[in-house]
């Protein structure tokens, strides 16, 4: 039960593998994200508007 802090050392040992295998699945290509749209982060406005109208497909990526 990870909610009691029992067992956490556990969870977070078995967590920490399988993100350590999807960093492998998305260096390798076999998992591809999909990306509907990138913005700027001066352009987060149009960014979440665009994410919040439900209409594409992937996610909306923030870059730096």
């Amino acid at each position: 039960d990870i909610w009691s802090g029992k067992g956490t050392d556990k969870f977070r040992a078995e967590m920490k593998e399988d993100f350590s295998q999807i960093i492998e699945l998305l260096r390798n290509g076999v998992l591809k994200p999909q990306i509907a749209a990138k913005f700027p982060l001066e352009k987060i406005t149009e960014a979440m508007e665009l994410s919040e109208s439900r209409t594409t497909f992937g996610k909306v990526v923030i870059v730096p």
